[in-house]
């Protein structure tokens, strides 16, 4: 099989998720959702999706304070946590395998510690899905 390694993924490949520009850890980034804690959010899969990809972490600047938690769920089952990140905390990767037949992914942001506000907020920086096959 040959495969071009520097080719673009097909448009249905690949999903961005987020619109918003933001500042972390001092680098912009274009493709961002910031959550304030206790959001949860899905996304609809049809059972082809095997990746995602991108960062959890908290805006440069940020006023926040206590620690939050990043989870990740495909279907019922926990693919992805990031536990107790801080705002001065670098950003975490997010490289986790979608569960073979996936039809949901569920998007947790969560208070970790007491001391953190309801007003906290999280970002998911340059998250993306990927296809089966789409070599990512």
């Amino acid at each position: 099989i040959l495969q071009d390694t520097k080719a673009a993924p097909l448009p249905d490949e690949e999903r961005a998720i987020g619109d918003e520009r933001l500042e972390i850890d001092g680098q912009f980034y274009a493709n961002c959702r910031k959550d304030t804690v206790g959001t949860e959010w899905t996304m609809d899969l049809d059972g082809t999706w095997e990746k995602v990809l991108g960062h959890a972490g908290m805006e440069t600047g940020n006023s926040n304070e206590g620690t939050v938690t990043f989870r990740i769920f495909a279907d019922s089952k926990q693919i992805f946590e990031r536990l107790g990140m801080k705002p001065q905390d670098v950003k975490q990767l997010i490289n986790v395998d979608i569960p073979t037949g996936a039809k949901q992914l569920r998007f947790v942001l969560s208070k970790q510690s007491e001391d953190c506000n309801d007003t906290a907020t999280g970002v998911w920086t340059n998250l993306r899905v990927f296809r089966a096959g789409s070599g990512k």
